[in-house]
């Protein structure tokens, strides 16, 4: 089961648990270049954060000095810290350039020529469900990596209605295997128990209360070729013609992504500063709370 508060950030065991399993799999390894979605942070009790990650950085070899450096004196762990003392070359990206990342839009912009197949693993943490065009996040993802680099999505497959715009679907996922030919190495789904379906927009017309199911597919891309996005419907003899169409389409249209910001216009937009002002404040709400509700937990 995965709790909502779990899938903001990285939580304590996040290191222990998953990164050690992308290092045991070798899907990660020392000397790898690891490029994130997101600027990521550990979203959870600081304390405990730094007492997992002490111990998985232990057990990886690494000495007391190693350890205190990554860590630093107090405060916040950084998890970029924790990547490099482990030898790996990481990156992070997000429109926010907090932690350290890198401003890059994965709605509408293609990667720089430098990074195209230099990476050895792309992790998305739970951010392509917020972009307004999530089959560029999948794209980018194909052609940041190298032949034989691996990717990692973690993302809502159903439900969680108040979390992020769209969420990929298990027969986007199947789809998109099959057209790119990647390998599968991991595909896992958590659920969180039945709640009452409360949604501001829309209305049920009797009470029922609803699952929310969330995924994590790890896959390999295998061949140096462009991405292939997937075709959905075609229920006709014709299908294979009128996909190899639209991949065509789609090619040509993608080659016109953008390689940074476009020229702004306009003035000042006071509504979209108040929407996203006020979506801001109620997101600063939302942590607190589930931070004092954690604290409870742990105090219980």
């Amino acid at each position: 089961m995965v709790h909502e508060e779990d899938t903001v950030g990285y939580g304590a065991y996040h290191f222990p648990t998953h990164v050690a399993r992308w290092l045991d799999e070798g899907w990660l390894f020392a000397g790898a270049r690891l490029i994130e979605f997101g600027a990521q942070e550990f979203y959870c009790d600081p304390q405990a954060a730094r007492e997992q990650t002490r111990a998985f950085l232990s057990a990886r070899g690494k000495s007391s000095a190693e350890i205190e450096a990554a860590l630093g004196s107090s405060g916040t762990v950084s998890v970029s810290n924790i990547y490099r003392a482990l030898g790996i070359d990481y990156v992070a990206i997000d429109v926010d350039e907090t932690y350290g990342s890198t401003f890059f839009d994965l709605n509408t912009f293609a990667p720089p020529p430098e990074w195209l197949g230099a990476f050895d693993m792309v992790n998305n943490e739970g951010t392509i469900e917020h972009l307004i065009n999530p089959i560029n996040g999948f794209q980018v993802t194909h052609e940041l990596l190298k032949p034989g680099g691996v990717a990692h999505h973690s993302a809502p497959l159903t439900g969680w209605n108040e979390h992020g715009l769209f969420h990929p679907t298990s027969g986007f996922y199947t789809a998109m295997l099959n057209e790119n030919r990647y390998e599968l190495l991991d595909a896992r789904a958590n659920f969180e128990p039945p709640r009452p379906w409360d949604d501001q927009l829309f209305k049920m017309t009797e009470p029922h209360d609803l699952s929310s199911v969330w995924g994590s597919i790890v896959y390999r891309k295998q061949i140096d070729e462009d991405f292939r996005p997937p075709a959905d419907h075609l229920v006709t003899a014709r299908a294979g013609a009128i996909a190899s169409r639209l991949a065509a389409n789609w090619s040509a249209y993608t080659a016109h992504r953008f390689h940074g910001d476009a020229p702004r216009r306009g003035s000042f937009d006071l509504w979209r500063w108040l929407i996203y002002t006020r979506r801001w404040l109620r997101s600063v709400a939302d942590r607190r709370r589930a931070r004092n509700a954690r604290a409870q937990r742990n105090s219980a």
